[in-house]
């Protein structure tokens, strides 16, 4: 008997067949449910991993200059793309974004990284200072407990020493 018989047969008294026990309508459902589990598991997780068609989009091939990823033998830390975490962390309306954002500082807007390398902060330093980019007032502005003014992100969650150092590599990358 066929698989396709054994899920349409009734529960009926002579079974599968000769030999072969009575099967329930539940048993038969659970066996259909595991085997499309299966074939979902395996057309999900068992392709190969293939090649990005866009690796531009994920850094400067895995370089951490421009917030991606590093690359699998580097000792560098793996950073997240720098200005996405900006403009999450930063950029809502009412902080850093929308059509005013606050002291004039948008972190939320495309090319981000090339308007900071122009831009002054409201003590007239450099908001972002490649050559030094832990001088520069962005970084100060994650510390815990920066020279001035109120630590940064105000309503959400600080960065820590790890997204302080990929902020500062992303800076530093911006010659």
């Amino acid at each position: 008997m066929g698989f396709f018989a054994f899920l349409s047969r009734s529960d009926s008294p002579e079974g599968l067949g000769p030999g072969l026990p009575r099967v329930s309508r539940t048993s038969r459902f659970a066996f259909v449910g595991l085997v499309l589990a299966g074939a979902f598991a395996v057309a999900t997780f068992g392709g190969c991993a293939a090649e990005l068609e866009n690796p531009e989009r994920f850094g400067n091939g895995g370089s951490n200059t421009t917030g991606g990823n590093t690359d699998g033998g580097s000792s560098a830390p793996t950073c997240p793309d720098v200005p996405q975490v900006l403009k999450a962390s930063c950029g809502s309306a009412g902080c850093h974004g929308g059509a005013t954002p606050t002291s004039n500082l948008d972190l939320a807007s495309p090319d981000v990284g090339n308007r900071l390398k122009t831009q002054k902060a409201t003590t007239g330093d450099p908001l972002i200072d490649p050559a030094n980019p832990e001088n520069s007032v962005l970084y100060k502005k994650t510390l815990p407990k920066p020279p001035f003014g109120s630590s940064m992100p105000l309503n959400g969650t600080p960065f820590d020493d790890s997204m302080r150092a990929c902020l500062a590599t992303w800076i530093g990358g911006l010659k």
